[in-house]
């Protein structure tokens, strides 16, 4: 493993532990969260980051990158993340429960939480990028970028299709996808356009 890895590695373990979070990395090919297979994730209720690295290093550090910014919105309590939950709601608890077919949401309340979900992803995009940068990472920015691009964008897949993405099948795997979005920004809002 590369040193810049290993230093960015220790860093995050090192950084969760001061918050009382642990960083876990699974040899697994996907964790389920929710019963959603996934990459990895963060709970704050659950006090950690959870990875799954049986594929390429390049692929579980992207996820590792991506997740680790969620934690330091959290810690931050960045905007993005404090809008998230409003009131009672908590706009990911709902997100869940629609695409489980547990409740159903008013058009206006869809919108509200996919905009409050693409606005935390967004952020969470932009810190990976920095992080990327800062640690030196052996992942290039043009190629995250345009993955972070097609992931972003799953979400109006998702918002019109209520399915989310097999594991393998998300956009961000797929170069045939990710290849045609843009390399130099980051999109700036949830394009609802019915497929």
């Amino acid at each position: 493993m590369e040193r810049e890895v290993q230093k960015f590695i220790n860093q995050v373990r090192s950084y969760l532990k001061d918050y009382g979070f642990s960083l876990s990395l699974e040899p697994v090919d996907f964790i389920l969260t929710n019963n959603i297979p996934v990459s990895g994730y963060f709970s704050e209720n659950e006090s950690t980051i959870k990875i799954a690295t049986n594929k390429p290093l390049i692929q579980w550090l992207a996820i590792l990158v991506h997740e680790y910014g969620h934690f330091l919105q959290f810690i931050e309590q960045a905007p993005e993340y404090r809008q998230i939950k409003n009131g009672n709601e908590n706009y990911l608890d709902l997100f869940d429960l629609w695409l489980n077919h547990k409740i159903e949401l008013s058009d206006s309340k869809k919108q509200e939480v996919f905009s409050s979900i693409f606005n935390l992803e967004r952020d969470c995009e932009l810190r990976a990028l920095s992080l990327i940068t800062e640690y030196n990472l052996p992942l290039n920015t043009e190629e995250y970028t345009q993955k972070a691009n097609s992931y972003l964008q799953t979400y109006n897949q998702v918002y019109n299709n209520r399915i989310w993405p097999e594991n393998n099948q998300m956009a961000y795997n797929q170069p045939q996808v990710y290849l045609l979005m843009p390399k130099n920004e980051l999109l700036k809002e949830l394009q609802y356009v019915v497929s």
